[in-house]
């Protein structure tokens, strides 16, 4: 019970860290350099929607898809709080990043990279640390449906769908 409980945990931090932890936040020597064709695409993603937007998208969807109770809405609140400073975190480091793109050299490239992944993982620690409790309380049937959710987005769905 307890592996289950981690495995849905980490499933749980990596998918809704995905977003917030976006390529554009890579270091410029793990980018192709832009061309005519790629320039006008690195823009485009250099201006999607913010982790803070994206992370309230999730968190939505997620209360939908798991099926969250009024009596689960304690555990619910801490897990969204989590997965709200998770993006708000990641998604300062990655604004300061874009601005100061232009004037960084290639160590601070690789600096700015490494604090960015390193938010990345201290936000998943502590969204999958969350999840433990809400999962905990979910009945037998909610923990199947948060296994197939995460499963499915992870790449397991069918791998989940088939226990």
């Amino acid at each position: 019970m307890l592996e289950s409980t981690r495995s849905a945990a980490t499933a749980v931090a990596a998918v809704l860290l995905a977003g917030t932890f976006a390529l554009a936040s890579a270091p410029a020597f793990a980018q192709a350099p832009p061309t005519s064709e790629t320039s006008g695409a690195h823009m485009h993603h250099a201006k999607r929607a913010n982790p803070e937007d994206t992370v309230e998208t999730r968190i939505k969807s997620l209360h939908d898809k798991l099926k969250i109770t009024d009596a689960q809405s304690a555990q619910w609140d801490t897990f969204a709080t989590a997965m709200r400073d998770g993006a708000k975190a990641t998604g300062d480091l990655i604004k300061t990043r874009q601005e100061n793109g232009a004037s960084m050299t290639a160590v601070d490239d690789t600096k700015s990279y490494a604090d960015i992944a390193q938010a990345h993982a201290d936000s998943a620690k502590k969204i999958a640390d969350a999840f433990a409790p809400l999962y905990a309380a979910m009945s037998d049937d909610q923990k199947k449906n948060a296994d197939s959710v995460f499963g499915h987005w992870e790449g397991r769905g069918k791998k989940a769908a088939a226990k």
